[in-house]
């Protein structure tokens, strides 16, 4: 099961979130969301 997470409508970035997600998940998501906001500007 998992949740997704909508960023700002202007840039319609979504992020699927595992309910039972690994220790390290959290970290390693941040990251690659943080690429893609810069990526949008």
């Amino acid at each position: 099961m998992e949740v997704t997470v909508h960023d700002t409508p202007s840039t319609q970035v979504a992020v699927r979130v595992p309910i039972d997600a690994a220790e390290d998940w959290p970290a390693a998501n941040r990251l690659r969301l943080d690429r893609v906001r810069r990526a949008f500007g």
